[in-house]
């Protein structure tokens, strides 16, 4: 049985309080259509620039996340999701158990990976996937702002969120962060709509999707010690995320309970508790940022992604302490604010960690956008409106894209690639000192990264005969990391020197 809660039905009262003055029909329907030309306008050119942008390779900042799950779904497509038994594995046949992924939930290359069955894996398929994902997400927020707002509400939240530095720059990237917030936002509006089963089971897909959706629940949790009426609401929601942490959990474990525990390691990590990133991979991390660069890092990328206005606006309404907005502005401020706390690392070098905190910033605007409009229509409301719309807008002007400090471009990573693939027979092992995913995707060749010089590839070569046995070994340099491989290079047998590439037989 359905139950809606008090809460939920003062929100899905007749818009009197949601709009310009109800005996004023004809500024209300003005009000309407501007702020849903506005929304269908911003879609129609997220989509253009989407279609546009599809055939692109994968070579913008934070491109090897893209690449990495692109790689992912392509081995689920290849070797079969029951074969691998639902466990992301982030690189190319032939497979040991070290190359599963536990690190992230699988829901996303799972998903890729029927496209990529269906259309072919390229970097087509994966952004227009994401496009959709987009499209689904700008039409969720704006059915959600428009239960919480009233329809000229909903359509500014759904302008706002479309012309958020972080979505503009980042929504193309194939991020589990995208799909999650798709399931975050869908959840509350079935919360919101009395629905609290099929949102338990929407929280559910959300946590398959990335582990930011489990921080949920403290939010819902929060809400209903607020406001008791949403007790059933939190029960179910903690249903619905136990139900997910469990199902991943169980097949990680099943899949590799060695790389399940050391993901426990990652996570220290990535909190800033411990400089070693990973017991079982040998990878040459940067040294780890200290805490001042943490909160510096974390608060740039703040200001860079939601812009100083979308920040202005989380504050306004956290100050308002709306009460029918107590269950969306919980529900999405504890992933951001739990991750960006505790996660510090990670939200300092991942600018687009930010998009678990853009839904709540496009509702935070339009509910500032509309505060003067819920009172009744007047000139100066209307500019006021407008200014933000106007000013929304702006900040992509003056927010460029990050540039992200790399020791080799991604269009250079590329030819590597290409380097490696047309040297090396399908079914090589090659290792590489390059740690980023790109290789693999491009090289379509199992790539051992991260091997730093000449001793640690002495060290990593016994491991790898023995793992792969009937495997051709290679390995990979480009050719400004020539110099601490220079025994291996005097006496190995080198079948290819390029610009980009030498690699030498083992």
């Amino acid at each position: 049985m359905n139950f809606t809660p008090r809460i939920l039905e003062q929100v899905a009262q007749p818009q009197i309080q949601s709009g310009p003055n109800p005996h004023n029909p004809s500024s209300m329907q003005i009000a309407k259509i501007a702020a849903l030309s506005l929304f269908a306008l911003a879609l129609a050119l997220s989509v253009i620039r989407g279609v546009g942008h599809a055939t692109s390779q994968f070579v913008g900042p934070h491109a090897f996340v893209s690449a990495d799950v692109a790689t992912t779904a392509r081995t689920f497509a290849k070797e079969g999701i029951w074969k691998l038994h639902g466990t992301p594995v982030n690189n190319n046949a032939p497979i040991c158990a070290r190359d599963r992924y536990t690190h992230w939930p699988p829901l996303l290359p799972i998903l890729l990976s029927a496209c990529f069955r269906l259309f072919g894996a390229s970097e087509y398929v994966s952004h227009l996937f994401m496009l959709g994902v987009l499209v689904a997400t700008a039409l969720l927020v704006f059915k959600l702002g428009t239960i919480w707002l009233g329809m000229v509400g909903g359509a500014l939240a759904g302008y706002f969120w479309l012309t958020l530095p972080v979505v503009v720059q980042f929504g193309d990237l194939v991020a589990q962060q995208s799909l999650a917030m798709l399931f975050v936002v869908a959840a509350l509006v079935a919360f919101y709509s009395g629905r609290t089963r099929l949102g338990a089971s929407l929280l559910f897909f959300a946590v398959l999707s990335a582990w930011e959706a489990v921080l949920v629940l403290p939010g819902i949790w929060l809400a209903s010690r607020w406001l008791p009426e949403l007790r059933r609401t939190a029960a179910m929601a903690a249903i619905g995320i136990g139900a997910g942490v469990a199902c991943v959990l169980g097949l990680f474990i099943f899949g590799s309970p060695t790389l399940s525990a050391d993901t426990l390691q990652t996570a220290k990590y990535y909190m800033g508790l411990t400089p070693v990133y990973s017991h079982v991979f040998p990878l040459d991390r940067r040294e780890p940022l200290t805490l001042t660069k943490q909160i510096a890092g974390t608060l740039w990328n703040h200001l860079w992604m939601l812009g100083a206005l979308g920040l202005a606006a989380i504050e306004q309404l956290v100050d308002s302490r709306s009460k029918s907005g107590a269950l969306l502005l919980s529900a999405l401020a504890a992933p951001w604010i739990l991750w960006a706390t505790f996660m510090r690392t990670h939200m300092a070098i991942h600018h687009f960690e930010l998009l678990i905190a853009a839904p709540l910033a496009a509702f935070a605007l339009a509910w500032l956008a509309t505060m003067e409009l819920r009172i009744g229509p007047s000139k100066k409301a209307a500019l006021k409106t407008a200014a933000l719309v106007v000013l929304a807008a702006f900040q992509l002007v003056i927010l460029p894209r990050p540039k992200i400090a790399q020791d080799y471009s991604p269009e250079r990573l590329i030819a590597y690639a290409r380097d490696i693939r047309n040297s090396t027979p399908p079914g090589s092992i090659v290792m590489a000192p390059l740690e980023s995913a790109v290789p693999i995707f491009y090289s379509e060749r199992h790539i051992v990264r991260d091997i730093a010089d000449a001793a640690a590839m002495r060290d990593e070569l016994p491991r790898l005969r023995r793992e792969f046995p009937e495997s051709p070994i290679y390995l990979a340099i480009p050719p400004f990391l020539a110099g601490g491989f220079a025994p291996i290079l005097s006496n190995a047998t080198v079948v290819a020197s390029t610009s980009d590439a030498i690699i030498v037989s083992l």
